[in-house]
């Protein structure tokens, strides 16, 4: 009886080791102790894997990282915002835009959220309306980052593609009055210059509607 009694013993021992070592083992994870800290602790380790692999320019895994968060519940502002990216990152800008788009609705007020949202459906959406909502979304984000100047181009690019050529020359003035060696915003002043130049005189013609010196009246000597 005293031999069973030691056997149950040991091995209960054994068990209660084995479970230590392996409690031991889970706790060198990086996501153990989130996941153990609250319920939506899966979804969180996964939206830091997909943040770790992004850096490392990981698309397809980071992408599967932020589904498999998604998946498990989170609609975090960040997941969406992770998702934008992966699927830009991808050539997927339909998917990327309704991920940013979702990230707005998530986060009104993030401004990396507003700007990638307003960069990306222009891409694929060319009518006004589409224009003149992305125009408020940039300029809310430039509102909330006036140091960024990328926002701040893509803003200024924007009023270009609206037809507001004063405001995208007003924006990019800001961006060279910061960096003046910035290439893209003295590229974009170039051509605003060039649109809102007068379009050249055809050869022959003068601005006050009368034949130039030395020019061929079309209608000399011809009598109607």
């Amino acid at each position: 009886m005293n031999k069973e009694k030691w056997l149950v013993r040991g091995s209960v021992a054994v068990i209660s080791l084995a479970l230590i070592l392996a409690v031991v083992i889970l706790s060198r994870s990086p996501g153990f102790w989130l996941i153990l800290a609250k319920p939506t602790g899966i979804s969180s380790f996964y939206l830091s894997a997909g943040k770790a692999a992004w850096a490392k320019d990981k698309k397809d895994e980071a992408l599967s990282h932020y589904l498999s968060a998604w998946n498990r519940g989170n609609q975090s502002a960040q997941l969406y915002l992770g998702l934008g990216k992966a699927y830009e990152g991808i050539q997927n800008m339909n998917l990327a835009s309704q991920y940013y788009e979702k990230a707005t609705q998530a986060d009104p007020e993030s401004p990396e959220a507003l700007s990638n949202w307003a960069r990306v459906y222009v891409q694929s959406h060319r009518d006004p309306d589409t224009l003149a909502r992305a125009v408020e979304a940039m300029k809310k984000a430039v509102e909330k980052r006036p140091k960024d100047l990328k926002m701040r181009y893509d803003l200024a690019f924007l009023y270009m593609q609206a037809g507001d050529v004063a405001s995208a020359r007003s924006q990019a003035q800001e961006i060279l009055a910061k960096d003046p060696q910035h290439q893209e915003a003295n590229q974009l002043v170039t051509r605003l210059a060039q649109m809102a130049a007068p379009p050249p005189a055809a050869p022959g013609a003068n601005p006050f509607g009368q034949a130039a010196p030395g020019a061929v009246d079309p209608h000399a000597g011809h009598n109607h």
